[in-house]
Parts: structure tokens; sequence; C-alpha cells
């Protein structure tokens, strides 16, 4: 019988009680199923597919089905109107409130970004940190911006100190305060170079990354006059350096990532002031972290955390016992389906539900990982080769990103611009099939000969 779908071939029907089985021939188009009852098989079959998120798609791609994330709006060229400042080489980004605002190490400076039409993003003010007013003479590079309510913290790394930043207004930030000189009292411990600092109500946890191994707690009641009220030195399991980078959390959960020893440390903040080390990633046995790569970033989901390496993969890491963080799922080696590219060099992350965006600074590219099997997270969108449409430009160097709705925003340190991605993802959780009234609820997708066939319940 035809489809009531146009250029999709469906033949021979056999009734099978409640549940449906269909074949579908690729070859005769991919805009969707017809409305098929019971069993649907088309007699010349070219090409496998099947059904998934209400569209048709060859079995290789089985993973994705309509998922894609591309470049649809970037920042015009630095140092003109509607650009970051000239030289910016952006390296953080933060959104709230329908604003994104960007730490501009190379030219230290704040940038806010209007996200009320992401397909025209423009710099809508820029807020110099030199010579700012509670801003230490000589601080420069702020390496990333973390925003909470009407406040935000930079880490200024070769300033050494981490600096507070009042969004009220998120056209005109000003700065509030910065913590005292590295080494000084109520200053990060001396050779301290804030690598990140995330801002939790009115405390400031700061990722000292120094020889010491610690991070720093900062009383930031006062926001003119942040003091440091403590440093934490972490102790790995294994003997060996700790230089804390980077920060993430969830609840009273610090995640403290280490990028010497490959670890990721846990910490309980339930007093932030006196935080706790109450567990640490492994290398070797089960649960352990892949082993012998260098860690890119990390993002806090609800039950653990995305932490990304340079082999490249990204882990699900269970924190469910925080006291023993252990490893539940690893994307596939590269070359596999659901895997990086080989020769990728993973750096920022953010989590979105159970979605975890990565960038990607070796291939200018940006990746998809759906995580809502803990045990197999796959990546399942990228942006399109660097230079081509919809993808980065070639050089963009992306870094940190920030997820405001379907739009993923990545700060591009090499070509000192912004750009903004949609990232259209059909609800992989119910197969959103029955968005397009074709075949509702696929539950099962099975390979016979050369045909491919999908079994999904019909609508009452």
């Amino acid at each position: 019988r035809s489809g009531q779908r146009r250029n999709t071939l469906i033949t021979d029907s056999l009734t099978l009680a409640s549940l449906s089985l269909h074949v579908i021939d690729c070859a005769e188009g991919t805009e969707g199923v017809g409305m098929a009852r019971g069993v649907n098989i088309t007699r010349a079959v070219t090409a496998l597919c099947l059904v998934l998120g209400g569209s048709v798609l060859p079995a290789s791609m089985a993973h994705a089905s309509d998922v894609s994330l591309r470049v649809v709006s970037t920042t015009p060229r630095a140092g003109t109107p509607g650009g970051l400042p000239s030289g910016a080489a952006p390296q953080d980004i933060a959104s709230s409130g329908g604003y994104a605002f960007v730490a501009n190490p190379a030219n230290p400076s704040i940038s806010t970004i209007n996200l009320s039409n992401p397909t025209n993003i423009r710099v809508s003010a820029t807020t110099p940190l030199r010579g700012s007013p509670g801003y230490n003479a000589g601080l420069t590079d702020p390496v990333s911006i973390q925003v909470s309510g009407n406040y935000g913290v930079a880490a200024n790394m070769s300033g050494q100190a981490a600096t507070l930043l009042n969004l009220t207004n998120p056209l005109h930030p000003t700065v509030t305060g910065t913590t005292p000189s590295s080494g000084t009292p109520g200053g990060l411990p001396n050779g301290s170079y804030a690598a990140d600092a995330l801002l939790d109500g009115s405390t400031v946890f700061v990722a000292d990354y120094n020889n010491l191994g610690t991070f720093s707690a900062v009383d930031a009641a006062d926001k003119s006059a942040p003091v440091v009220v403590s440093s934490t030195v972490l102790t790995p399991r294994d003997p060996g350096l700790v230089y804390t980078q980077k920060l993430s959390r969830w609840g009273n959960l610090l995640y403290v990532m280490s990028w010497v020893n490959y670890s990721v440390f846990v910490v309980d903040i339930s007093n932030p002031h006196s935080p706790v080390q109450i567990g640490e990633t492994t290398h070797t046995g089960v649960g352990s972290l892949p082993f012998g790569g260098s860690l890119g970033g990390i993002a806090a989901a609800s039950d653990g955390f995305i932490v990304a390496n340079v082999l490249p993969m990204a882990s699900f890491v269970s924190t469910t016992d925080p006291t023993h963080p252990t490893v539940v799922g690893t994307t596939p080696q590269a070359g596999s389906p659901g895997s990086f590219p080989a020769n990728t060099h993973l750096g920022y992350v953010a989590v979105s539900g159970t979605m975890a965006f990565i960038s990607d600074s070796f291939h200018d590219a940006v990746y998809a990982v759906d995580f809502r099997d803990h045990t197999h997270p796959r990546v399942i969108a990228a942006t399109p080769a660097a230079g081509s449409p919809g993808g980065l430009k070639v050089g963009s160097r992306p870094a940190g990103l920030t997820v405001s709705g379907n739009y993923v925003y990545v700060a591009n340190s090499g070509t000192h611009t912004v750009s903004a991605l949609f990232f259209n993802q059909p609800d992989l959780a119910n197969t959103g099939l029955d968005a397009t009234r074709s075949l509702p609820w696929a539950i099962g997708v099975v390979l016979i000969g050369a045909a491919s066939i999908a079994l999904s319940r019909r609508r009452a």
C-alpha cells in the first residue's frame, strides 16, 4: 500500500494486534514514513534505514535522528561595532537572564551580549577591567566568568586573584571588589594563578593552579572586600602534583579538576568556609577514568558529572556515593559509532539536562553528547567541518560554552568572536515519533536480512 507521506513507498500490509512493524525504503525518500498499519515491507530495499524521532535515516546513523548542531550567528569582527574588543581572545562565557557575559583575557574586559535574537548576536557593552574601581592595578587576563543572580566572578590568572562583578544592569557591569594580591593577608596562596572561580551565594571558590595543590574559599559577603578564608590542600590517592584547574558544583558537592594528575576531587562544601575532601576518581580498576588522558573540562549534573579528556573521550562519573566517584560510562574510542573524531582536543564542557556540549580547539568544532543513559554516553551531533556552512570558522579555537534554551554560545579565542549554535534534537526519550503524526512510540529496531524494521505501538 502506498504511504500517506510523499516519496515514501510502503507495501504489503499485515495487521498484528496493536503493534506495527515498518520497513522503509530509504532510496524512495527521507522525509518520513507512511501511516502504515501492521507489518509493512518494501520489496526492493536499496538502503538500510530506520524510523527514529519522526524521520528516516540510514541505519549507520541509528544513534541520531535529525539531530544537528549548527552555527546560526557570529559576532562581527573584533574592534568593529557589535564585536568584541580588539584582540580579545575570549576564553569563557556565561549566561543569565537573557544575556551572555564574555571573559576577554587578552584585552582585560567583560563583554555583554543580548541573547534576545540568537540569529543576530551583537556585543551590547564591554566593561574594561584594568583601571576599574575595585580592580587591583596590574591585574589582567580574566580567563573564566561565572554568574549567580545579579553577580558574577572572574578568575584572573596572571593577576592571581578573583574579581567580583555587579551585573544588576547587564549593559553596565561594574567591578565591586577583588581579592588582595596573592601571598598577602586575604589573598590566594603565594604562587597561585587563579584558573577558575565559582560563586556560591556569599562564597567564591577559586582553583588556585599552584604546586601546593590547593583551592581557596573566599568570603564574599561584602562584595567590595572579598577575602580568602581558607585554602584547602587536596591529597591525591597516588603520589604526584595536583594543579587545580576547573571547578563545578551541584548542591553541597564541589568537583575540583586537577590538570597534572588527571583526577577529579569531590569536596563537601556544606560548610563553605571549611571544605572537606571526601573523594577522588581513580586511574585503575573498575570505575576508573580512562588511563593516559589529561583532562580538558568538567560540568556537574544531577547525580554526578561529565569530564572530557584528550584521548578523546567523555565520561560520566556517578557521585551517588560521593566518597567513591565512579565512572559508569565513557564514549566509545575514536572511529566507533558515537565517538569523537581522532586527534580531537576536547576542552570546555557545558551541561543542559542530559546533554553535554564540548568544545574542540583542534578541529574548530563543538560536539553534543547524550548521556541520558549514563552507562552509554554517545556523541550524537557535531558542528559541520570548519569553514563549511553551519560550521565555525577555520582557526576559531572554541573555548568556553554556555547554554540558553536551544542555543549553545561558544567563545572563539582564535577569531575573537562569539558564535550562537542552534541545537536541534527531537525528544529521544519518547523518540519524538508522535510529533510528526507518523509512527508513535518506536520501541525497537530490528535488522532482518537487507531490511531495517522498526517496531512501534499504534496510537489508540
